[in-house]
């Protein structure tokens, strides 16, 4: 019974939106699980960029962790300037049809918007701004789209785009939406909402969440980390590339995804597992790099102090206060 509601609410929700809060939430639990084990006060800090607008946000998204899924939100034609921000698709084109790509997608995608960013939130604030921690509008909304950002590139079709004598035309099947699958209680899904509802496990949140559901993605992101630890990953984790992400995710679609697809477009209880660690994997590893993409960015490592020569000292402290006296006379 409980899953049949799962699926009224997915095909609600779905036709509205396309993708889902559980994976992008967990994503972000992940990430703020990691930042307070290293360093409380950084969390507390980074927190701030995206609370400050809850003045202007409803309630949905009062937390860092229910943000996650603002950039959702926020989805009108009035500002669909964003809409292309949320996914790359990079063409699967095995049979060599001639396609036609976007010039605009070329450049604004989420690997570009990510860049973007990171780069308004790594600005000074050299005119005063009217609160205590001089954070700019721009900062916190490209900080509540990084979170959210970061997450979309974590799932694998966010970042294809299949060709085929079935889908020609210039759009593909735009990342899944326009495949279905046949789920295991015999009712189709399209293929791209079966992924981000995290195949159907993570579709059971509603914002804002009750201290119950909170504690559920807690216990998500908690559960997902113990299985999948940073050590799983091996030197993937470490790897801070945006565009290696979205190479990431392609691979997956094109090795897992689409292989099955061709063969049968039922969803097998096998197949299904697979998929969902799969999903688990993804959400994790997206958490951590969340976590040291955020800590990069706010708290940056300090470069080294260059180690003096004892022998040069003499002249290394000439040349050093030659320098200063350069710059005052400047």
């Amino acid at each position: 019974m409980k899953t049949q509601s799962i699926f009224a609410v997915l095909l609600i929700v779905s036709s509205v939106f396309g993708w889902w809060d559980g994976g992008h939430m967990i994503t972000v639990e992940v990430a703020k699980q990691e930042i307070l084990a290293r360093d409380p006060a950084l969390y507390l800090k980074i927190e701030k960029y995206v609370t400050i607008l809850n003045p202007l946000c409803d309630a949905r998204s009062q937390t860092f962790v229910q943000a996650a899924s603002w950039a959702d939100d926020i989805k009108d034609p009035a500002m669909n300037f964003w809409d292309k921000w949320h996914f790359f698709n990079k063409p699967i084109n095995e049979e060599g049809l001639y396609v036609v790509l976007d010039q605009d997608s070329l450049n604004n995608n989420s690997i570009n918007a990510l860049k973007r960013c990171i780069q308004e939130l790594q600005k000074n604030n050299t005119t005063p701004i009217n609160n205590p921690d001089n954070i700019s509008v721009q900062q916190a909304i490209m900080m509540r789209y990084l979170i959210h950002i970061v997450g979309d590139m974590h799932q694998p079709l966010h970042n294809t785009n299949l060709f085929n004598y079935t889908f020609s035309t210039n759009q593909g099947d735009l990342g899944g939406n326009k495949e279905n699958v046949i789920l295991l209680n015999g009712t189709s899904m399209v293929l791209h909402y079966y992924f981000d509802s995290g195949a159907l496990r993570l579709a059971d949140f509603s914002r804002p969440l009750s201290q119950e559901q909170e504690q559920q993605v807690t216990d998500f992101a908690a559960s997902f980390r113990a299985q999948y630890p940073r050590s799983f990953f091996n030197e993937r984790v470490n790897i801070t590339l945006p565009e290696m992400w979205a190479q990431e995710s392609y691979e997956i679609a094109v090795r897992d995804i689409y292989p099955y697809l061709k063969l049968t477009n039922k969803v097998t209880p096998e197949w299904d597992n697979l998929q969902y660690e799969m999903i688990k994997q993804q959400i994790a590893l997206g958490g951590y790099r969340l976590a040291d993409l955020l800590t990069s960015v706010f708290n940056p490592p300090v470069p080294p102090t260059p180690v003096q020569d004892s022998n040069n000292s003499t002249s290394t402290n000439s040349t050093s206060s030659i320098s200063l006296l350069r710059k005052s006379n400047i």
